[in-house]
């Protein structure tokens, strides 16, 4: 009869990989977790940045934007959570399968449903007035709400799209390329902010 713990141990194969050490594996979690850290930073930054600043104006203006800012939250985070998060695992399998064409397939899939998503998104923002209406009726800030969510809308499918770009990298284990263009942001979003808001010289903004 044959000794059970003679028998090799499906574990122990020489077709699986060895296991990595744990400092290793510390190091790798390291090197994935700090670029996305900076990079949601700055992008919280950038809300932060345009809050702070349009508080300056006025209560109105605040809560305008503060309103606004529920109902883009809430009807665009389809693109984010949705085409986003199923892009990082779709690109993170093809590239765990040695296909890196079909992770590019799923990155222009990706992109053209967000750009067809953003439409009836679109609309619901140039229509932020009218439903705000609906719980307040203060027309101050409904106008500045429907003004602030109007505006926005420029940015919806560029940034939509920037975001999906940076998850598909993400899946191919590039975080590091976005990184520096996230800072860049910021400080463009603060002068451009302070410029639009405050004016620069004759110019009231």
């Amino acid at each position: 009869m044959d000794d059970p713990s003679s028998s090799s141990s499906p574990l122990n194969s020489p077709l699986l990989p060895s296991p990595l050490p744990q400092r290793s594996i510390h190091r790798l979690i390291l090197h994935a977790a700090v670029p996305q850290a900076l990079s949601i930073f700055c992008r919280i930054s950038c809300d932060m940045t345009s809050i702070a600043l349009l508080g300056h104006l006025g209560t109105s203006q605040l809560a305008g934007s503060a309103f606004a800012g529920v109902v883009t939250a809430i009807s665009s985070v389809v693109l984010w959570q949705g085409f986003g998060d199923a892009l990082i695992a779709l690109s993170s399998q093809a590239v765990g399968a040695s296909n890196p064409k079909l992770s590019s397939i799923w990155l222009q899939t990706s992109i053209l449903c967000i750009t067809l998503t953003s439409l009836p998104i679109a609309l619901i923002w140039l229509f932020t007035e009218p439903i705000l209406s609906l719980v307040s009726d203060d027309k101050e800030m409904l106008h500045y709400a429907g003004l602030y969510a109007r505006y926005s809308a420029i940015w919806l499918v560029p940034d939509a799209c920037t975001g999906a770009f940076s998850q598909w990298l993400n899946g191919l284990q590039l975080v590091k390329p976005t990184l520096p263009i996230n800072f860049m942001l910021v400080g463009y979003n603060f002068g451009a902010n302070y410029l639009l808001i405050h004016g620069w010289g004759d110019w009231s903004g």
